[in-house]
């Protein structure tokens, strides 16, 4: 066992949230919880059909322009032209190995998005006929945007609803001058400690992600976190168990 920064400061953040639930109480830590619990389970669910609907709509329709010329000119620098105008049948496209790993490494996309944004393309490629590489790749890449920026939006919503309802019910408490009991204050405390636990996760996950995409924050957290040694840290164990990858890969598939 080891202590580094990053250990420490993600220590000190629980401790606050913990403190800061005992002065708060049950019932004012509980509403922005219920919120972001009922936000997340209703994006989860409804992120992809309005993503799906608004696709239809035609409300991405400039983005997916964007997304497309961007892959054409990525296709051309990295010396990929010729996969641009490629044009072949949906079977053939989900058999074909070579232009995808020839796509992924001229949008210099992490490899640990590839298969989640493979999946979205061949979801959206049509029963019948041709399609084109570079459009079918920017089809599935806007499509995989619009599910993020729908789930964003409802969990957004929903999350905002239940602030406007924790200001509601602070007011209240402050009219009526009451103070949270005992038990209201240690439930508040596990509350916040559960929200800090989350919020801390998330961290370990992006930082697990930029290390993966970029070498110089990859070494940077390897020599701070002792990566890939058994040495053992509350960091170094976040990044390394973190399943949000996998939660993802399931939400998108």
């Amino acid at each position: 066992m080891f202590f580094d920064w990053i250990s420490i400061v993600f220590l000190a953040i629980l401790i606050i949230a913990f403190v800061i639930g005992l002065s708060r109480g049950f019932i004012a830590s509980i509403s922005v919880s219920l919120g972001a619990i009922i936000g997340l389970v209703v994006a989860f669910f409804a992120a992809k059909p309005l993503a799906s609907s608004l696709m239809g709509a035609g409300v991405f329709n400039s983005l997916n322009d964007q997304v497309l010329n961007y892959i054409k000119e990525a296709l051309r620098q990295s010396g990929y032209s010729n996969y641009i105008n490629l044009s072949m049948s949906a079977s053939a496209f989900t058999q074909n190995a070579d232009f995808v790993v020839a796509v992924f490494e001229a949008l210099k996309i992490p490899q640990v998005f590839q298969s989640i944004i493979l999946n979205l393309v061949i979801a959206t490629l049509p029963k019948t006929g041709n399609v084109i590489v570079s459009e079918a790749f920017s089809t599935g890449i806007t499509y995989t945007i619009a599910i993020v920026i729908s789930f964003i939006a409802i969990f957004a919503l929903i999350f905002i609803v239940f602030i406007i309802v924790k200001i509601v019910a602070w007011a209240l408490r402050r009219a009526g001058h009451k103070r949270p009991s005992m038990l209201s204050r240690i439930a508040g405390g596990i509350i916040q400690l559960a929200n800090s636990f989350l919020f801390i996760y998330i961290i370990a996950f992006v930082l697990a992600m930029l290390a993966s995409s970029v070498p110089a924050i990859g070494q940077e957290l390897t020599n701070i976190l002792h990566l890939g040694t058994n040495d053992w840290s509350f960091a170094k164990w976040l990044v390394e168990n973190n399943a949000i990858s996998h939660w993802i890969s399931g939400f998108f598939n």
